[in-house]
């Protein structure tokens, strides 16, 4: 599966987590009443009218929706849980040359045999 799909989902997961669905049904209702009274006033008085307080039928839905979900998650002074995320250990593969593979001269050479030996005495710093 590609990339730009699990980052979709995981997106989708978390909007719908912290209840961003409610948020965009309100965004919607707000629209639906603001296009009902820009018929008949002003847009700033539409506008004002629409984000006054007053609910419509999808409004107050929303507003029961909200409190449902507001009232399922655990109360203030109940028990408190700690959601620990940790990374389970990952079996380390380690592959080694069969014995009977060919080898070159270098790698039976240990690595000091290819340096050259340092200064004597060590270089002093200025």
């Amino acid at each position: 599966m590609s990339r730009r799909f699990h980052v979709l989902a995981v997106l989708c997961a978390w909007l719908l987590a912290s209840g961003a669905q409610w948020d965009f049904v309100q965004v919607v209702a707000w629209g639906r009443m603001f296009a009902g009274y820009s018929t008949s006033m002003s847009l700033t008085q539409a506008a004002q009218r629409t984000l006054s307080g007053e609910m419509c039928g999808l409004c107050r839905a929303v507003h029961d929706a909200k409190q449902q979900q507001d009232d399922a998650g655990l109360p203030p002074d109940g028990p408190k849980t700690k959601l620990l995320l940790a990374c389970p250990p990952t079996v380390r593969f380690v592959f080694t040359a069969p014995s009977g593979a060919i080898r070159s001269r270098r790698d039976r050479e240990p690595l000091s045999a290819t340096r050259a030996a340092p200064p004597t005495p060590p270089p002093r710093a200025a």
